[in-house]
This record gives structure tokens, C-alpha cells and sequence, in this order.
């Protein structure tokens, strides 16, 4: 199983990268891009993935109600689940 993520910088978030990344299952891109695999997933076993993902202040005068940002495109393939 192995990944890609992607931080999406938005008008609210323009500046965003990340930080550190914490486990043996990353592989650095860059700032805004990292791959990530999993050699072996079995039922019942749990993977995690964790990140720091640093973001710049918000834009003033950008927020003015609650809302939904997008800061990440992630995809995720699986070869096989046998």
C-alpha cells in the first residue's frame, strides 16, 4: 500500500508546508509533497501516519463565517488485499 499526499495552498492558507513528518513510512518530496508506503497491512493491525503541518497566520478580512478550507490532496493505492 503506498500513498501521496499534496499540500494545497488556498487564499485563506497561502503559505503551507510541512513541518516534520514522524514514523519510518515517509519519503521526503519536499516541503508540500510526500510519499508514504506500508510494506505489510494485515487485518486488525494499525498504521499511522502523522505530520506537523505548519500554516502561515489567515489573511485578514478573508474570514467572515465559518467555512471549509481544502489544505491536502491525498491518494492512496492498493495493489492488493489478499
Amino acid at each position: 500500500m503506498k500513498g501521496f499526499v499534496k499540500l494545497v495552498p488556498s487564499e485563506i492558507f497561502q503559505e503551507i508546508r510541512f513541518s516534520k513528518t514522524f514514523g519510518p513510512y515517509w519519503t521526503d518530496k519536499g516541503e508540500i509533497e510526500k510519499d508514504f508506503a506500508f510494506n505489510a497491512f494485515y487485518s486488525g493491525f494499525k498504521k499511522n501516519l502523522l505530520a506537523l503541518i505548519e500554516l502561515n497566520g489567515i489573511v485578514p478580512n478573508k474570514v467572515t463565517q465559518e467555512m471549509k478550507i481544502k489544505i491536502a490532496d491525498i491518494t492512496l493505492t492498493v495493489d492488493s488485499l489478499q
